[in-house]
């Protein structure tokens, strides 16, 4: 049995146990936090087992989980007690639109609403009969009055539920879309400076935060008074990168730089502004950061380490990360029957050679030699693709 560390995106905690998906690879499984141990439920049935980022939001509907795609193909709706799944199509779905698709969501009474990123709209689904019903007359508007590059992402990544309201960041422009779910209608509004394009979005006391995703050594953190009208904006000093997440901890803002290693806590009375990192890392990619038993934590996805930003603000190692026990010759079974159609095979820390070797050599797999400088890899492939 192997031991190997993994992470998540998402979860959602029942009583003691934390269910979550792997941002790895295809798979559902849940953690006892009383036993420290990881289990596997199940395989996403449609999706190929070495897909990363599946999904980037679950969200519970009575007794059953629903995994919001990100790259995934469909919804899936697990239900807990009888352990199978549901998966649900959606309509333009295809390999024709590129991920992310979905960044957020939200239960209103019996409906589930998808929050598009690349998706070109809303998504309503009826959880009890599972009909489609897609909310785009926004985006016409939202067309009509600013030149929206269909390659990037038209909506953020996180929103703001106020009872009947949805509150969603513009990712191309300086607006909130607020959307009525009770009622269907919608309006804009146009918050901060006319250049600043956001990401995200939350709340915190009677005031909504938004961040910026600048491609400039700035982010614009802007406090909106939905209230009232008005709204300041507060810069702070962090490298170009396309996210940041904002998080409310300590009664303060943090805003997180998932690549460049740099986390600020900014004063919500004040906007002062506090800057640290991860002590002896020069590079980070953070996966996951989120507030889970009244304390901050984060991934590293290239060490797979985890942090946590304690009552004082003083980030510390987590102790051991989560894993999952492993049989080598199950995933050796997973990764050989699978169909690969389009796919490219990533070599990545937690394959060993021989599952690779062994790929190469069935021969329904073709080589797409798309970089021929990646000596080692093609000199693999053709040791052991020759007939």
């Amino acid at each position: 049995m192997l031991k190997r560390p993994f992470y998540f995106v998402d979860y959602i905690q029942i009583n003691n146990e934390i269910w979550f998906t792997s941002g790895d690879y295809n798979g559902l499984y849940k953690y006892n936090l009383e036993e420290k141990r990881t289990e596997r439920i199940a395989i996403f049935p449609y999706e190929p087992f070495e897909q990363v980022g599946l999904f980037l939001k679950m969200v519970q509907y009575k007794n059953s989980l629903i995994f919001v795609p990100a790259t995934a193909k469909r919804i899936y709706i697990f239900n807990i007690e009888g352990g199978g799944f549901t998966d649900v199509k959606i309509p333009g779905l295809s390999d024709i639109l590129q991920p992310i698709y979905f960044g957020e969501a939200v239960i209103y009474k019996e409906y589930l609403y998808l929050l598009g990123v690349r998706y070109p709209g809303i998504v309503k689904i009826n959880l009890e009969s599972y009909e489609v019903e897609i909310v785009d007359q926004w985006l016409d508007e939202l067309s009509d009055e600013i030149m929206l590059d269909k390659n990037e992402n038209i909506l953020g990544y996180g929103g703001v539920v106020e009872e009947d309201r949805f509150l969603i960041p513009c990712y191309q422009c300086n607006r909130v879309l607020e959307f009525n779910m009770n009622t269907g209608e919608y309006c804009f509004h146009e918050i901060g400076n006319k250049v600043n394009k956001y990401v995200r979005m939350i709340r915190i006391k009677d005031t909504y935060v938004l961040v910026t995703h600048d491609n400039e050594e700035i982010c614009h953190v802007i406090f909106w008074n939905y209230v009232k009208g008005g709204c300041e904006e507060t810069q702070i000093q962090m490298q170009a990168f396309v996210d940041r997440g904002v998080i409310a901890y300590l009664g303060d803002i943090w805003v997180i730089s998932y690549i460049s290693n740099e986390i600020c806590r900014l004063e919500t009375d004040e906007r002062k502004a506090s800057y640290y990192s991860v002590a002896d890392v020069e590079k980070i990619n953070i996966v996951f950061a989120g507030v889970i038993d009244n304390k901050l934590y984060f991934c590293d996805y290239s060490t797979q380490a985890w942090y946590v930003i304690n009552n004082f603000g003083v980030i510390e190692k987590a102790g051991r990360g989560i894993k999952e026990c492993i049989d080598e010759h199950e995933i050796e079974k997973l990764l050989l029957t699978e169909k690969w159609s389009n796919q490219y095979y990533v070599e990545d820390f937690f394959h060993p050679l021989e599952f690779l070797i062994k790929k190469i050599k069935k021969s329904d797999y073709i080589h797409d030699d798309f970089q021929k400088n990646v000596i080692a890899g093609n000199v693999i492939y053709e040791s052991f693709s020759r007939k």
